[in-house]
């Protein structure tokens, strides 16, 4: 593994994550991807320093206990590859639960940008009634307060670990929110202000119970700008995985 320099390239790794490694934390996940690049041979784009990291970025880490059906990466290798290839490769040494299922070669100036993420989780019969009643309560609100305690950064003036509340308005944050047949699916916008996160909705709806009874909570997709019609790099050529 080198430093590329500006020889060469970067690539959207799009991917599956599921079955227990929905357990694995996104710290985790780095040194499974770091380990798993390795055993591939790939030649990666290094970060400088004393303990140089390969230059990967996440737009969006996902939670503990979500799973993941279409994820993204961004990474930057130190040389050219094919990427149906490379796609193949990956796959080869990836762990049960870890799929790759698309790779996009990208210009080298642009970062992607996180507008939406998209959520869906089981909802039992027997709560449907209460589920949709909440929800219809919650998108006719103007607005959906709440507090989010979070610990504040180091700062040798403060106490160690001390937390700071945040108001943070839900509905701000929730672009679509309905049922469908027996899930509930949601479409959370990226608002710095906002920060909403799948189970703050739940809990808004007194629905987190159907988490805790043994429903998977499912990030379904993870939107980039650069995605969006009209985008620059919207017509990238897309390699995508085989499915039989």
């Amino acid at each position: 593994m080198a430093d590329n320099g500006m020889t060469g390239i970067r690539v959207r790794i799009r991917f599956c994550k599921g079955g227990d490694l929905r357990l694995l934390s996104h710290r985790d996940l780095l040194r499974l991807l770091e380990r798993l690049f390795r055993r591939a041979g790939l030649e990666l784009a290094m970060s400088q320093g004393f303990h140089p990291k390969p230059k990967m970025s996440f737009p969006s880490a996902l939670a503990l206990g979500i799973v993941g059906q279409r994820e993204v990466m961004e990474l930057e290798l130190a040389r050219d590859y094919e990427m149906d290839e490379l796609l193949v490769l990956l796959n080869e040494q990836a762990p049960s639960g870890l799929v790759f299922t698309e790779l996009t070669q990208l210009p080298q100036a642009r970062k992607a940008q996180l507008v939406k993420t998209e959520y869906a989780v089981e909802i039992p019969s027997s709560r449907r009634e209460a589920i949709e009643a909440a929800t219809g309560r919650f998108l006719d609100a103007p607005e959906w307060l709440v507090e989010r305690q979070s610990k504040k950064k180091k700062n040798r003036s403060r106490s160690r670990g001390a937390a700071e509340v945040k108001t943070i308005d839900l509905r701000a944050g929730v672009e679509k929110l309905w049922l469908d047949k027996d899930q509930l699916r949601m479409t959370l916008l990226e608002i710095r202000e906002a920060g909403v996160r799948p189970r703050d909705v739940l809990e808004a709806l007194e629905a987190v119970d159907v988490e805790r009874d043994g429903a998977t909570l499912i990030r379904t997709d993870v939107i980039l700008s650069v995605e969006l019609p009209g985008a620059e790099d919207a017509d990238a050529p897309v390699i995508a995985a085989q499915t039989e």
